[in-house]
């Protein structure tokens, strides 16, 4: 929470923090509705096991730069960038690894003007729901869930509600085996 509801902070340098002991980024930027960019070089998050709102609300950021961070360790990721209503483009490292992630619900519900979302990040992973995922994510265009882990999933309500611009889906690969809800998928 160190910087949750700065709401007049545009700009962020995090390249000089210490970060290599945090384990939590729980809502640390949550409705900084000013902020613009964050430099995040050096930012260590091999310890890091839950970011869940750690974007939440952040209405000014247009695209984010996390291809530093290590995402191994990570286990709960739930509304991390929902409601970032400009923001385009999130770069992820496609080599990272998120094979403790159990829980992304609503991570990008409401971001209006992302276009495209890198899943590769996704290729292993232990999630049981993707609810409410890309709600209301009406600017994106395609989707490619062919890497996506999707063995462990029970549920996926509203996982793609309201994302009119969607055209391409890649659903290769697709287990729903175990899924029991599929409410407005």
């Amino acid at each position: 929470y160190v910087f949750n509801c700065c709401i007049s902070l545009k700009e962020l340098d995090l390249s000089f923090f210490e970060t290599k002991y945090i384990t939590e980024l729980k809502a640390t930027f949550q409705e900084c509705n000013s902020l613009e960019r964050i430099n995040f070089t050096n930012f260590d998050t091999s310890k890091v096991v839950r970011t869940d709102y750690m974007f939440y609300d952040c209405q000014a950021l247009t695209s984010l730069d996390l291809s530093g961070f290590n995402l191994e360790n990570l286990k709960n990721s739930d509304n991390m960038f929902a409601y970032c209503e400009k923001l385009k483009e999130i770069k992820f490292n496609n080599n990272t690894s998120t094979k403790k992630l159990e829980s992304i619900e609503r991570i990008f519900e409401k971001c209006y003007s992302l276009e495209t979302i890198n899943t590769k990040i996704f290729r292993e992973n232990k999630l049981s729901n993707l609810n409410y995922a890309f709600n209301y994510c009406s600017s994106l265009k395609e989707i490619d869930l062919s890497y996506f882990e999707t063995k462990y999933i029970t549920e996926f309500k509203y996982t793609f509600d309201k994302c009119f611009g969607l055209l391409n889906f890649n659903l290769t690969h697709f287990d729903t085996s175990k899924v029991t809800r599929m409410d407005y998928m």
